[in-house]
């Protein structure tokens, strides 16, 4: 006690008033900050039982405001990765922790700065075809339109809904393509400038070449015409049918034959004169006599793809493989077709439809049969001297294209392209697109309307007369009419004036932008067709009123 009692008075009152002081303003400062911290837990656990949600749910509605248009570059269902990113960049919240509008782009913008090169190319896609979307259907080919025109009555409707859309619920969605490609495409691109060798210019076939390596015998006037119309291949308005005439019958051999010269196919595949023209008799053989699918019709394929190619300058972008592999795909792109579409054998399940199970019937036909047959006969087979590579490639190539050709896939297809023109991301979708341009496997051609009005109206009067025939097939079947397949009550001009208004015009205004001769030469016979057309239905609009 006499211990305590010494170390006690050594200590001054002062001193002892001093640490008592310290210690109660060091409580009191306590109490206020637990009594503010307990304040904050009580308000926050009302504001959610009132609610009725719980932490996990206020963290999922927070995930989604913070991302409200959907774009895609805060991925909502993360909140791990979101949380993160606040801790290490910290934005103010309101009172419901969840971010103020203010905020809202701001955040987007740093979150999507932290992505890598791959993920940072595909949101930025994925924006672009959410803020764009796929190229629409027009809003009376949907099954909830509204009533139709008088120019477009429900079968046209009905058929263009059939033909030219997607069924069922499911669509296709463009594939982001590697950033790699989109590095050698935006190459390919800055080489547009560069001057294009035209046909004059080169070391390529004469017309007297290609002539002279048909198999058919012509007398001196004949061949001198025949080579005075190869001079004219690369104008829109070759007229095929005079060819044809010409040629006597022969003029895909023979329009074949010179213009694969004219892009060095020689060169590129290393076969031999004769080896060209076995294939191409095989090919043209093989076509049947339709009143629209023939060889004509894959020669006039054949001389549109050409013309966009030079005149139209869209072989600028493209390797000589490439090229090639287009015109090849030209060439054979119906080869084999029955003249019924694919809804017919569809619907008759017929053999075709059964062996690739109702996707792209007469498409995958085509371009099987091809390889198939090319294949078992050394003989005639272009593709023998190309290495395993190149092979695998223009195989690849070929099999796309004439797959794209399928025209129920149009609107995805169209859109495609005009994202892919935007992203300058691969020349695959060109080479598609083109060929997709000039001639649709299974129905009918989107270039036919563009031609000058003398060829338009003889295409338009074989694709119905083809209809009209599936139709009559169809009834002895016993099985359900197509669209505009029943000759009793389908007008030619009302099937025109659908197609153009709402397939061929949406394509131009596409093509015209990366193909300028679509705008300049094209679309202006188009209207004029267009015009020819509607002369028809507006009596018959006249007589009802």
């Amino acid at each position: 006690m006499g211990v305590i009692s010494f170390a006690v008075d050594d200590v001054s009152p002062q001193t002892i008033w001093l640490h008592a002081f310290t210690f109660s303003l060091g409580f009191v400062f306590a109490a206020v900050v637990f009594s503010s911290s307990l304040h904050n837990w009580i308000f926050s656990w009302n504001h959610d039982m009132e609610n009725g949600e719980t932490r996990k749910r206020r963290k999922e509605r927070n995930s989604t405001a913070s991302d409200p248009g959907g774009e895609g570059l805060i991925r909502s269902n993360s909140w791990r990765d979101k949380e993160n990113f606040e801790t290490a960049n910290p934005v103010r919240l309101n009172r419901t922790g969840s971010l103020p509008d203010v905020n809202i782009l701001s955040l987007n913008a740093q979150f999507h700065k932290q992505l890598s090169p791959e993920e940072d190319a595909a949101a930025m896609i994925e924006r672009l075809m959410q803020s764009r979307g796929e190229m629409s259907v027009p809003t009376v080919l949907r099954h909830d339109s509204i009533t139709p025109s008088l120019t477009q009555d429900e079968a046209i409707l009905e058929w263009l809904r059939e033909n030219f859309t997607n069924q069922g619920p499911s669509k296709r969605v463009p594939r982001l393509k590697s950033v790699s490609k989109g590095i050698c495409f935006a190459i390919k691109m800055k080489r547009a400038a560069k001057k294009h060798v035209t046909s004059e210019e080169s070391k390529f076939s004469t017309p007297e070449e290609a002539c002279a390596n048909t198999v058919m015998t012509v007398t001196e006037d004949e061949r001198m015409q025949i080579c005075e119309a190869l001079k004219h291949v690369s104008d829109w308005d070759f007229d095929v049918w005079k060819f044809r005439e010409l040629t006597h019958g022969q003029e895909l051999q023979t329009l074949g034959w010179h213009i694969l010269h004219l892009h060095d196919i020689q060169e590129v595949f290393h076969t031999t004169d004769d080896v060209i023209v076995k294939w191409l008799n095989f090919v043209a053989s093989q076509y049947m006599d339709n009143p629209y699918h023939s060889a004509t019709h894959a020669a006039d394929v054949l001389q549109a793809v050409n013309y966009f190619l030079t005149v139209g300058g869209a072989s600028k972008y493209l390797a000589k493989i490439e090229v090639l592999s287009m015109l090849l795909a030209a060439i054979v792109h119906d080869m084999g077709h029955d003249g019924l579409n694919n809804n017919f054998h569809k619907n008759s399940r017929s053999e075709r439809a059964l062996s690739f199970n109702d996707e792209s019937i007469q498409e995958q036909y085509h371009i099987s049969t091809l390889f198939m047959k090319t294949f078992a006969n050394p003989g005639m087979n272009i593709f023998e001297n190309l290495s395993d590579l190149q092979l695998a490639e223009v195989r690849r190539m070929m099999i796309k294209m004439v797959l794209d050709t399928d025209m129920s896939k149009h609107f995805t297809h169209m859109a495609s392209f005009r994202t892919l023109l935007e992203q300058k991301d691969s020349t695959e979708i060109i080479m598609s697109t083109v060929l997709h341009f000039c001639g649709a496997c299974s129905l009918r051609d989107i270039s036919n309307p563009m031609r000058c009005e003398y060829l338009s109206k003889i295409w338009a009067e074989r694709v119905m007369e083809e209809f009209f025939r599936q139709g009559d097939k169809e009834m002895e079947l016993g099985i359900p009419v197509s669209p505009n397949c029943n000759r009793h009550n389908t007008s030619t001009h009302t099937t025109q004036i659908g197609f153009i208004n709402f397939i061929v015009l949406d394509s131009c205004e596409i093509m015209k932008d990366f193909l300028p001769v679509v705008g300049e030469i094209c679309l202006p016979e188009l209207r004029s067709n267009l015009r020819y057309w509607q002369s028809f239905a507006e009596p018959a609009k006249g007589k009802e009123e």
